[in-house]
C-alpha cells in the first residue's frame, strides 16, 4: 500500500479482530479465498528461504472445503509453497501428503489448480502452451546474461552469475524474473536499477511476440509486482523504483487471462461443488471460459448460482497499491496491486448477493521486501486510512472490513485461535 487512502466499511471497525475470529469460527456457509506471500509468511528476497508456521497450516485443515489460496506464486518447484510446507515438517513428503497437509486452491493466478494431498492439474491449459513456458526461464536467463555483460554496474561477474541464478525464477507456468537479489546490489544505483527493470519490462514482451511467431497468439500475459493498475492497451504500469522503494520487483510470464479475478469464480464453482454435488458452471470449467467484465461475471453467477447457497467470502490480501501522481501541477490517483482485483470482485459479489463479505488487508511492508510503503493509519470522520493527507483525491472503490496492521504474524495469530474455537463448534454439532 502506497500514498493516499482507502475506503473503510462503515460498518465495521479497522482492528476489531475479536469479531473477524468469531465470524471465522462460527459461520458455516464460510469460504475463505487467501493470497499467500505477505499474508501468512513473510516477504522475503528469495522465495525459497520462506518459511511458514506449522500450526497454520495444521489449522487450515480445520477449515476443509471453506479455505482456498489464490496466489500467483505455484504450488510446486522449488519456489512453490509446497516445498515450504514439506521443509517445515523435516521434508517427511509423505507425512504431509498422507495428512492432506498441503494448501488448497489455486496457484499461477488460476492455472494451476491443487488438492490438499498435494495432487496438481492445469485446467484450460495445453500441452503447446506448457511446452512453450519450459523454454521460457533459459531464454529470459541467457538474455540476462548479455544484459551484464554490457553493463556489470561495477559487479564481479561471481556476483552477477550467482545473482542471476536466483533471480530467475523456473516456474512451470509462471515463469518469474524476481529482482529483489539484485535491487539489494544496486539499491545505491538507482538509475542502473531503473535501467534494470525497463530492459526486464521490454524483455518479457519480446517473449509474447516469440510466442505469437509460435501460432500461440493469445495465450500469455505479463503481470508485474507491484504495478500501478493498466494502461489503455491493458498492460500492467510498471513501478519504477524512488526512494526506499524497490518498485516492480517481479515480472511474471503468464497465461493470458488466469487472473485472481478468474480464479474467485473458479474457487466458488468448486465450493459450490463440495457444498451441493453439483458445478453449477460445469466440472470443466476454467479461466479461459470467465468472462473479461466483473459485471459479466456477476452476471454469470447470477444465472448459475443458487443465491440461497453463495456463501459469505472472506478475501485476504496485501498487494493494494495507491499511488498519488503529479502532472503539471495536478495531481491524480493511480491504482493497482496483484490483490486489488479480486478483493474488489468479492466485495461486489458481496453487495450483488446482499452478503457480509469480509475484505481483509495485510500490511506487509515491514518484511525484507521493501516494494510499497508502510501502511499509516489516521482518524478521520469518513473513516478512511489516509496515508500521507491525501485523501481528497481519492474515491476507490475498494473499501477495508479488517487491517492487520502488524503483518502476516498477525493474521496467521488470528486465524489459529480462530481454528481451534471452530474445531470446538464441529464437536458440539457432529
Amino acid at each position: 500500500m502506497s500514498t493516499s487512502s482507502l475506503k473503510l466499511d462503515k460498518y465495521s471497525s479497522l482492528f476489531n479482530y475479536k469479531k473477524f475470529i468469531k465470524q471465522l469460527a462460527s459461520e458455516s456457509n464460510l469460504l475463505i479465498i487467501q493470497d499467500l506471500d505477505g499474508v501468512c509468511m513473510e516477504l522475503v528476497k528469495e522465495p525459497s528461504a520462506r518459511t511458514i508456521d506449522k500450526k497454520y497450516v495444521e489449522a487450515v485443515q480445520i477449515f476443509k472445503d471453506h479455505f482456498y489460496v489464490l496466489t500467483n506464486g505455484e504450488h510446486i518447484g522449488k519456489n512453490g509453497v509446497n516445498f515450504i510446507i514439506e521443509k517445515a515438517y523435516q521434508n517427511k513428503i509423505k507425512l504431509v501428503k498422507d495428512k492432506k497437509l498441503y494448501l488448497p486452491g489455486l496457484a499461477a493466478g488460476s492455472a494451476q489448480w491443487q488438492e490438499s494431498n498435494g495432487d496438481v492439474t492445469y485446467p484450460g491449459v495445453s500441452e503447446k502452451e506448457l511446452f512453450f513456458l519450459a523454454s521460457v526461464p533459459e531464454y529470459i536467463q541467457k538474455n540476462f546474461i548479455k544484459f551484464f555483460s554490457k553493463n556489470n554496474f561495477n559487479l564481479s561477474e561471481e556476483t552477477i552469475r550467482k545473482s542471476i541464478k536466483k533471480t530467475v525464477l523456473y516456474n512451470k507456468v509462471s515463469p518469474t524474473v524476481n529482482l529483489n537479489i539484485l535491487y539489494d546490489l544496486l539499491s545505491q544505483q538507482t538509475d542502473n536499477y531503473i535501467k534494470l527493470q525497463k530492459f526486464t519490462y521490454q524483455l518479457m514482451y519480446k517473449l509474447l511476440k516469440k510466442a505469437q511467431q509460435e501460432d500461440l497468439y493469445n495465450s500469455f500475459s505479463i503481470h508485474c509486482t507491484a504495478n500501478l493498475g493498466k494502461d489503455e492497451q491493458g498492460q500492467e504500469i510498471i513501478q519504477f523504483a524512488k526512494d526506499k522503494s524497490s518498485g516492480t520487483t517481479d515480472f511474471q510470464f503468464m497465461l493470458k487471462d488466469a487472473t485472481k479475478e478468474a480464479g474467485v469464480l473458479l474457487i466458488l464453482n468448486n465450493y459450490m461443488y463440495k457444498k451441493t454435488g453439483d458445478y453449477p458452471l460445469g466440472k470443466d470449467f476454467n479461466f479461459k471460459q470467465v468472462p473479461t467484465t466483473r459485471q459479466e461475471i456477476l452476471s454469470l453467477i447470477r444465472d448459475h448460482f443458487n443465491p440461497s447457497y453463495i456463501p459469505t467470502i472472506i478475501g485476504v490480501g496485501d498487494t493494494v497499491t495507491n499511488e498519488i501522481i503529479e502532472s503539471c501541477g495536478k495531481f491524480s490517483c493511480v491504482r493497482g496491486g496483484s490483490d486489488r482485483n479480486f478483493l474488489e470482485l468479492i466485495q461486489l459479489i458481496g453487495e450483488r448477493f446482499n452478503k457480509r463479505n469480509i475484505i481483509a488487508y495485510v500490511n506487509s511492508s515491514t518484511g525484507e521486501v521493501r516494494n510499497h510503503k508502510a501502511l499509516k493509519i489516521s482518524s478521520h470522520k469518513s473513516k478512511n486510512i489516509t496515508i500521507n493527507g491525501m485523501d481528497k483525491l481519492q474515491d476507490d472503490p475498494l473499501k477495508l472490513n479488517i487491517v492487520f496492521s502488524k503483518g502476516y504474524q498477525q493474521y496467521i495469530n488470528c486465524f489459529k485461535k480462530a481454528s481451534r474455537i471452530r474445531k470446538n463448534f464441529l464437536k458440539i454439532y457432529k
